[in-house]
């Protein structure tokens, strides 16, 4: 192999892995419904000689599967009118327990010297 055939050989690898870079984007744009049908074909294309984005494939479809067997998280009612007087409540602090961290951060405490004892 001289120095041309060299170059071409990591010039094809880069090719490969670009286009399985694309080749993600678009199997994840596919899994989003998202995907043109140009890209799909180019997809499909490149899928058929490439093992492992076959397999990434497959992982994507079963994660796919899996997400729409859950169930949808039940919504909380917000009552807006209760948060409003929530944060326009007067906040009243007793102790440096109750101060807010920032109202803390400015307080310094020295540590108290400890006894000797031999």
């Amino acid at each position: 192999m001289d120095g041309g055939d060299a170059v071409r050989g990591i010039a094809d690898r880069e090719r490969i892995v670009l286009s399985c870079r694309r080749a993600r984007r678009a199997l994840e744009a596919r899994s989003d419904e998202r995907l043109g049908l140009e890209r799909g074909f180019e997809l499909e294309a490149h899928l058929e000689g490439c093992p492992a984005c076959r397999g990434y494939a497959a992982s994507l479809e079963r994660l796919d599967e899996a997400l729409a067997g859950l169930s949808d998280p039940p919504l909380q009612r917000l009552d807006v009118e209760a948060s409003v007087r929530a944060v326009r409540a007067p906040r009243t602090y007793t102790g440096t327990h109750a101060l807010p961290q920032r109202a803390r951060a400015h307080r310094t405490h020295l540590p108290r010297a400890r006894a000797r004892t031999h």
